[in-house]
């Protein structure tokens, strides 16, 4: 896949067999990767995503606080979301500022764990994505995202939630009775 200057995505695997990727009604730039039931192993699915390192200049997701660091295979950055907490959206941005890779997960709901790394060590300067997700299903589906458009991080941001909403559980409605303000004598008493 091009990103406007570098042919840029190398390997993606799911617990290490090369990952079939899907393209079809998404943006140009954009891949897709099926996760179904089939793909969980010993509870956990774990797909591998590597780059070359190519004009990318800090890492962001919204639990860093600031910290846009990228840090070496020893220690990589972690982000990890559940339920309520944090989303699993990891970007990387370009020396422009613009967003270099997006990889996101469409799960919201069961714990997803984003580990990304710079490694030198070979000297090949590659990027890695570690992606564990613990599905607490037997009929377990989803997607993970991979965006390398050239766009404003935002947009990026925007396209990504826009997917997970698309796979988010429906919010349980209330009677309207649940909503009236309710008065107790208990608190009176206690």
């Amino acid at each position: 896949m091009k990103n406007g200057k570098y042919p840029f995505l190398s390997v993606v695997r799911v617990n290490g067999n090369v990952a079939k990727t899907v393209s079809e009604g998404l943006p140009k730039g954009v891949l897709a990767i099926p996760i179904t039931a089939k793909s969980v192993v010993d509870n956990t699915v774990t797909l591998s995503v590597e780059f070359p390192m190519l004009d990318v200049s800090c890492g962001w997701h919204p639990l860093c606080y600031g910290d846009t660091s990228m840090k070496q295979w020893f220690r990589p950055n972690k982000e990890t979301s559940r339920l309520c907490f944090g989303a699993p959206i990891y970007n990387l941005l370009a020396n422009d500022g613009n967003n270099r890779i997006t990889v996101s997960v469409s799960d919201t709901v069961n714990p997803v764990e984003i580990d990304f790394y710079v490694d030198d060590i070979h000297e090949q300067e590659k990027l890695y994505f570690i992606i564990k997700i613990k599905p607490n299903s037997e009929k377990y589906s989803a997607y993970v995202y991979i965006d390398e458009r050239a766009i404003p991080l935002y947009e990026a941001v925007a396209y990504a939630t826009s997917m997970q909403q698309k796979f988010a559980p429906r919010v349980a409605t209330s009677c309207k009775q649940a909503e009236m303000p309710l008065y107790s004598t208990w608190y009176n008493f206690h």
